[in-house]
């Protein structure tokens, strides 16, 4: 399903980064895909908090941290786009909210 696709990406995008640090479009594409896997798990976390959505919340928050760090590796490398503070805004905005629905459910934020 789209998880999986999403993951095969993800994956593609790493070792394409990982084999050209210096190359903004494969650090881009890394960013995009994180943050796209962030946001399904944060989908798939909705409504009631139970175990499933407190480990949903978790890989969403993880993944948004991951993608923080490349937009923040992208930012200072001057490949930043139009577009790309926006979206920098809105994955804090996006983290902030994971923890705050993990602390609610009584999970410390990771």
């Amino acid at each position: 399903g789209a998880r999986a696709a999403l993951e095969r990406a993800l994956e593609i995008d790493q070792t394409l980064a990982g084999a050209d640090p210096s190359d903004m479009r494969a650090l881009r594409d890394l960013a995009v895909s994180n943050t796209k896997l962030a946001e399904l798990e944060h989908e798939l976390a909705g409504g009631e908090v139970g175990v499933e959505q407190i480990a949903d919340l978790r890989a969403a928050a993880a993944g948004f941290r991951r993608a923080l760090e490349a937009w923040s590796l992208l930012e200072t490398r001057g490949g930043f786009a139009a577009g790309d503070e926006a979206t920098t805004r809105g994955v804090h905005a996006a983290i902030a909210e994971c923890d705050a629905a993990l602390v609610a459910a009584g999970d410390a934020p990771r």
